[in-house]
């Protein structure tokens, strides 16, 4: 009779036993379709595979979740990164070997890691990829002159189809011109027949970030009052920012207050004004009087919406947000710097007036470089780096 009780006290043991593993392996499988973990490292979490927004009070968003995630390495640091399309980034790189350390464009595809191409571009900075992704815009500046020139590179069959003298900012719609700068003036440039048209002479304000400090001319440009001759403050040529949005180009440079973002009419000679000054880091325009930026406003660092009529400002992200993309339906992606140090990837939703819904879906300790929507807005291209070198995310949405 001991005998049997034993059978089936172990018998009951191994039971509870299995049904411990069990309700374990269930709560694993529940956990790992919400939280997926990369390299086994507690410093980088994704969230996948979970709905983002279900409580927000808009319905199209209740459904939008993370279903993937791919990564590029790149055991090198990496700038000027940028997405062409739902799959291909072009970024510059430096090559070291033995004998001499070359700079490098390095174009890859998503879908096909192993295919790379290759350019060797030394002094290069500054890519703008054209609105139907088939070309990329450069700026070289030469090693004696320190002169700018620009570069309109194929992306068809990587051929060089124009070289034009001044610094090129954004292309047009149509991709057939391109606005640049050139000896204080802004000028619109035709890529096919090669006539230019004067746009503007340059405001003081402008001209102080437009010339270069002969001296320091391939470290980045200097705010310089050449009156006084002081030099105020340095800033990196990657900073530059250009948009277009109908007949109006919108782009970001530096006077003597920090930075400033400038309009032009493309239409109207001699347009150009200034919209708002301060410590402003990037810029999006919503509409012909509202801009969002990245900066700081009293001191406080964030987010902003900035009326140009009313002049005022409204604080949508408090924080140190490191970059920013917002997509045409109110998706706010931002990268904000925790009390622990930590970076935290963030999707938001803004409706325009307020932030109604904030989900992390990335956590990880590397510094974030770039933050971008891809055209369609279904994916979000993040990069970052760290002593090891660079990664490139590529986070996959669906509803």
């Amino acid at each position: 009779m001991i005998e049997n009780l034993k059978k089936n006290l172990k018998k009951h043991k191994n039971t509870i036993g299995l049904a411990v593993f069990l309700g374990l392996l269930v709560l694993a499988f529940n956990v790992a379709t919400n939280i997926f973990v990369l390299n086994n490292s507690r410093s980088k979490t994704f969230v996948l595979d979970r709905r983002l927004f279900e409580d927000s009070r808009n319905n199209e968003l209740k459904t939008l979740k993370v279903e993937g995630v791919d990564l590029i390495e790149i055991g090198r640091n990496i700038w000027d990164l940028k997405d062409i399309d739902n799959a291909t980034i072009i970024y510059s790189t430096d090559v070291i070997s033995s004998k001499e350390n070359r700079q490098v464009m390095q174009i890859v595809d998503f879908n096909h890691k192993d295919t790379m191409v290759q350019l060797e571009i030394t002094n290069a900075y500054g890519y703008v990829v054209s609105n139907d992704g088939k070309r990329v815009m450069y700026v070289v500046i030469e090693q004696d002159s320190k002169a700018e020139t620009t570069y309109i590179l194929s992306l068809e069959d990587n051929s060089i189809i124009a070289i034009f003298e001044g610094r090129g900012l954004v292309f047009l719609p149509g991709d057939e011109e391109i606005v640049l700068i050139k000896e204080g003036y802004l000028y619109r440039q035709d890529l096919i027949s090669g006539s230019i048209q004067r746009l503007a002479e340059l405001s003081k304000e402008a001209t102080d970030f437009i010339i270069l400090d002969k001296i320091e001319a391939l470290n980045g440009y200097y705010i310089v009052d050449y009156k006084e001759k002081v030099t105020y403050k340095r800033f990196s040529p990657v900073e530059l920012q250009a948009v277009v949005r109908g007949n109006k180009l919108y782009f970001m440079g530096a006077d003597l207050e920090g930075m400033a973002i400038f309009s032009l009419d493309l239409e109207v000679e001699n347009s150009l004004e200034v919209l708002v000054k301060g410590a402003i880091f990037e810029f999006d325009i919503l509409s012909s009087r509202r801009i969002l930026f990245r900066g700081r406003v009293n001191e406080v660092e964030g987010i902003y919406l900035y009326d140009t009529e009313k002049k005022s400002y409204q604080l949508v992200i408090k924080g140190t947000v490191l970059q920013y993309a917002i997509a045409s339906d109110g998706r706010l992606a931002y990268v904000l710097q925790n009390d622990r140090g930590n970076y935290e990837l963030h999707i938001a939703y803004y409706d325009g007036d307020e932030i109604i819904a904030d989900e992390i879906i990335y956590k990880d300790n590397s510094y974030a470089i770039y933050l971008s929507w891809s055209r369609g807005e279904n994916k979000l291209f993040y990069g970052n780096r760290s002593v090891k070198g660079s990664q490139i995310y590529r986070f996959n949405f669906g509803r």
